[in-house]
């Protein structure tokens, strides 16, 4: 078993501390302006030729669908959330790097880049496409970051040795 310097431990640490600090600090403010100032005004454009859903932003990088006559939420969130900003934070502190942290952000992207489809399908087609945007931002999302944490969170990082 290999050991590792407390320089080593100390930086890892350093790395999450600063990942911490730029999702509170910059991340979160550009999640809103991508949502409320980006998507919404684009989202609002078609949804006003069809009278079926009301869109309101929502405080934060998120917004409320709601179909007319019905009491039910769904939300739209942005990509990056305080799912991404855990696992990063865990991958940077145990030591693995840079790497595993850009593929979270892709695999959160990929996640919004589907609802945000959905979306624009419950707009244009049927309200129906509300029903897998909200299970892709309530439950996919922090199912695949805690999947992709788990498998390569177990693989050799210098801080736990070499398996």
């Amino acid at each position: 078993m290999r050991t590792i310097g407390t320089m080593t431990h100390l930086r890892s640490l350093l790395l999450a501390f600063l990942l911490i600090l730029a999702y509170f600090g910059v991340w979160r403010q550009v999640r809103v302006v991508l949502v409320s100032d980006i998507i919404f005004p684009v989202v609002q454009v078609f949804s006003d030729s069809n009278n079926g859903m009301a869109i309101t932003p929502k405080k934060g990088a998120s917004l409320v669908v709601m179909k007319h006559g019905s009491t039910s939420q769904y939300v739209f969130s942005g990509f990056g959330n305080s799912f991404f900003l855990l696992g990063g934070a865990y991958f940077l502190a145990f030591g693995l790097g840079w790497k595993p942290v850009v593929g979270l952000f892709l695999i959160h992207q990929g996640i919004t880049l589907l609802a945000l489809l959905c979306l624009f399908l419950a707009i244009g087609l049927t309200p129906a496409w509300l029903y897998p945007m909200n299970l892709l931002v309530t439950y996919i999302t922090p199912a695949a970051t805690g999947m992709y944490v788990l498998t390569v969170g177990r693989g050799p990082s210098p801080l736990r040795g070499s398996g």
